[in-house]
């Protein structure tokens, strides 16, 4: 198995058909550590599990997204945070950046090769990570 597959994967949104296929989808490209959550309180209480990363649709409680990123990054300061969107509009919000959000995604037809893709870069920082050796 390859070391990206091993990641911890939160999918956070309020649309559970959308969650339903995403996670069939991430399973059926080997990602087997995917758990759903479908609103923001559940997934904070489960922040013990140590995702790797927490994928978040843009539209859940959208007008206290920032509140509740900044929440989770409080509690879990190494979590990447994704943003999916159904439009471009919805990443206009600088406070995104503010509370560390690692990648903002598009909904669209292809969005599991784009989330694939963040989790590579993901596995790929991480590996870095691990491996370098820093001197002070």
């Amino acid at each position: 198995m390859e070391a990206h597959h091993d990641l911890n994967i939160f999918l956070l949104g309020d649309n559970e058909f959308s969650l339903y296929l995403m996670e069939k989808q991430l399973n059926n490209r080997g990602y087997s550590k995917v758990s759903v959550f479908s609103n923001t309180t559940e997934c904070i209480a489960n922040l013990d599990k140590a995702p790797d990363v927490i994928f978040v649709d843009a539209g859940i409680n959208a007008k206290g997204i920032s509140d509740q990123l900044g929440q989770i990054k409080r509690i879990n300061p190494n979590v990447y945070l994704v943003i999916i969107a159904d439009n471009e509009s919805q990443l206009h919000n600088q406070k995104l950046l503010e509370y560390g959000v690692f990648e903002c995604l598009i909904r669209d037809w292809d969005e599991v090769s784009s989330i694939e893709s963040v989790l590579l870069k993901i596995a790929g920082i991480k590996s870095f990570l691990k491996n370098a050796s820093f001197y002070i």
